[in-house]
């Protein structure tokens, strides 16, 4: 045995009246332009041959599209599918999600503002203004001449013929190479590897992390600052300034003439013909021998 129940309800329908190129529903109205469409949820006034799909209030141009959700004045033959005001020129495409003013046969795809010339392309996220056949693919700003090529993540600047392949800004010179991290100015047949600033002459190679200035013939591989002299050496930890045919392998500051040698852990100033092997410091004269833990002040011919 089956039991059939019916729920009788009262369905109320407010009074559709059309006056004027106006429709009103309820206690609300909607006035329409000639030949629009209104499918949004509160007023909207469309110009002619417009749609609008918004969710409040859009005044929208001739010949014009919308199908965001605020809203948008578009100029001739342009295309909007973004989420808040975007004012195009003709021939331009919007694509982004904020505001983009674009001119004559550019194109847009990243997310902001972008104003590029001919024959550019942008695919950042920010604002890029590049020149005649130039690319950007970072994520910032980038202003590159002819014939250049950006690849990093922030501002490059770079001149003919020279290429960008680290993380910050490079401005580089002829036949140079940069791999590093953050700025670099480069001369002539220079490389520089490291991760902050190196300044390099010519025939000179960088590998530390910080700043290195060397001379002719130099190599540092220290972690800070190292001001090395021709044909010199630095393998410490921090600053070393070290004279001619000198090797230093202590951990901080040494300050070491002609042909001696510095293996201990603070500072050491010793003259000619010298040798400290102690672990602080030692000012010896000629012929003598350190091997204390302190401070010794030895005669000549002392041991």
């Amino acid at each position: 045995m089956s039991c059939i129940i019916i729920n009788i309800s009262n369905v109320t329908i407010n009074r559709i009246s059309i006056s004027n190129n106006s429709i009103s529903i309820g206690i609300n109205t909607r006035a329409i332009g000639h030949n629009s469409t209104f499918v949004g949820r509160y007023i909207c006034t469309i110009g002619r041959d417009s749609i609008f799909v918004c969710g409040n209030t859009c005044t929208i141009g001739r010949d014009s599209i919308f199908v965001g959700r605020y809203t948008s004045t578009i100029g001739r033959d342009s295309t909007f599918v973004g989420r808040y005001i975007c004012t195009i020129g003709r021939d331009s495409t919007f694509v982004g999600r904020y505001i983009c003013t674009i001119g004559r046969d550019s194109t847009f795809v990243g997310r902001y503002i972008c104003s590029i010339g001919r024959d550019s392309t942008f695919v950042g996220r920010y604002i890029c203004t590049i020149g005649r056949d130039s690319i950007f693919v970072g994520r910032y700003i980038c202003s590159i001449g002819r014939d250049s090529t950006f690849v990093g993540r922030y501002t490059c600047s770079i001149g003919r013929d020279s290429i960008f392949v680290g993380r910050y800004i490079c401005t580089i010179g002829r036949d140079s190479t940069f791999v590093g991290r953050y700025t670099r100015s480069i001369g002539r047949d220079s490389i520089f590897v490291g991760r902050y600033i190196c300044t390099i002459g010519r025939d000179s190679t960088f590998v530390g992390r910080y700043i290195c200035t060397i001379g002719r013939d130099s190599t540092f591989v220290g972690r800070y600052i190292c001001t090395i002299g021709r044909d010199s050496t630095f393998v410490g930890r921090y600053i070393c300034t070290i004279g001619r045919d000198s090797t230093f392998v202590g951990r901080y500051i040494c300050t070491i003439g002609r042909d001696s040698i510095f293996v201990g852990r603070y500072i050491c100033t010793i003259g000619r013909d010298s040798i400290f092997v102690g672990r602080y410091i030692c000012t010896i004269g000629r012929d003598s021998t350190f091997v204390g833990r302190y401070i010794c002040t030895i005669g000549r011919d002392s041991t």
